[in-house]
């Protein structure tokens, strides 16, 4: 089964991220664009997980419970490895970062103790907006990265860490939230 871990964001959040995605589809790169119903904040993509390991996922996840509620806020637009070829456009936070980062070093360390592989690239807080399938029309797009379009929306409140199973399909990723927990109440992040 292929699984990530994901902060689950807010619904109205949802249409001004998607017009921001439209303005840069717009630019006519041969990119996937991210569906608006599976825009998220990947804390841990876990991949392939036998059946037998889910609990494990789940226990790890158990652990995010103690972590307060916080408040964040969208703000430009990135890309790997570079604006100026980008393979993966995402869309960073202004606010948020450093509790996000907290959160995600908690769950490896949780996930490690439960013997899944270590991560080896660094959390860096984004929200995936598209990626490449290949380099046609990348000019535009890059244009438009460098310009560095960011979104204004207001501060959120994220609450809840979710474990996905994504199921591939010609017409995109289907997730499906296996277990939600709630962070704690009380802390708006500062």
């Amino acid at each position: 089964m292929r699984t990530f871990v994901a902060l689950l964001l807010p619904d109205s959040l949802r249409p001004a991220v998607k017009f921001l995605a439209g303005r840069l589809a717009k630019r006519g790169a041969d990119f996937k664009w991210v569906e608006e119903e599976n825009f998220h904040v990947t804390l841990r993509f876990l991949g392939e997980i036998p059946p037998a390991d889910l609990s494990s996922a789940e226990e790890a996840l158990k652990a995010l419970a103690s972590f307060p509620a916080f408040h964040a806020q969208l703000g430009e637009v990135g890309a790997f490895p570079s604006t100026r070829s980008p393979r993966v456009v995402w869309l960073g936070f202004r606010q948020g970062r450093s509790e996000m980062t907290e959160i995600a070093q908690a769950l490896e360390k949780e996930l490690t103790r439960r013997r899944f592989p270590p991560e080896e690239k660094a959390f860096h807080a984004h929200l995936t907006l598209g990626r490449q399938r290949s380099p046609h029309g990348l000019e535009g797009l890059a244009s438009l990265l460098n310009e560095r379009p960011a979104i204004e929306a207001p501060a959120f409140l994220l609450e809840k860490v979710v474990l996905y199973s994504s199921t591939l399909t010609p017409q995109g990723p289907v997730y499906r939230a296996l277990k939600t927990v709630t962070l704690k109440e009380g802390n708006d992040g500062h």
